[in-house]
């Protein structure tokens, strides 16, 4: 405003949320474990929300460059309407190394793994939470790492005998890429 008009004070008359209450006020408490995974490459932060139920899948977070899971995927997970989904499935939020929050500095000569050593530390986490099936979500970075992961857990080749076949095959991935902005996964163990 110009400094000769009036000052306009606008205020709401029902506010959306007021200022004493958050979201995440709004949603129910859940489980949530903070632990670091020693993988194949190092160490690994990783937070479970909830508790992983029956055959269900657990959703599988991985960030984009520069951000953790909270900066990423919080704004989303904290919305209310994602209530729903939370009540149903737990999620698995993992941290590339050193980007958690309080995360030490590297050491001098410290090699940071490449994109497919990072894909490569998340079976070791799915293993260490008992998970068997997971729909991956990420961004940037994240997807892409998520999509390597899948690629690495899909079918090659089946031999078939006979007129009959049988079928010997491994644990077979369905993946699902969206376009810029997440990479869904299904990994299926028998």
């Amino acid at each position: 405003m110009s400094a000769d008009g009036p000052d306009a004070h606008i205020t709401e008359v029902k506010p959306l949320v007021e200022r004493e209450e958050a979201i995440t006020h709004l949603l129910p408490d859940f489980d949530v474990q903070e632990q670091d995974i020693e993988t194949v490459h190092g160490s690994v932060h990783v937070t479970m929300c909830g508790t992983p139920r029956g055959n269900r899948p657990a959703i599988l977070t991985y960030h984009d460059i520069g951000l953790n899971h909270k900066t990423c995927f919080n704004p989303l997970f904290n919305f209310e309407d994602m209530q729903e989904i939370t009540q149903h499935f737990a999620v698995c939020h993992v941290d590339a190394p050193g980007q958690q929050d309080g995360a030490a500095s590297f050491p001098p000569g410290y090699m940071y793994p490449s994109m497919d050593q990072l894909a490569e530390m998340l079976p070791g986490i799915l293993k260490q939470f008992g998970l068997k099936s997971v729909i991956g979500m990420g961004t940037g970075a994240g997807a892409y790492i998520l999509t390597r992961f899948a690629v690495s857990c899909l079918l090659v080749s089946m031999v078939g005998r006979g007129l009959k076949s049988q079928c010997y095959c491994l644990p077979i991935t369905r993946v699902y890429a969206f376009s810029g902005f997440t990479a869904s996964v299904i990994l299926n163990e028998n």
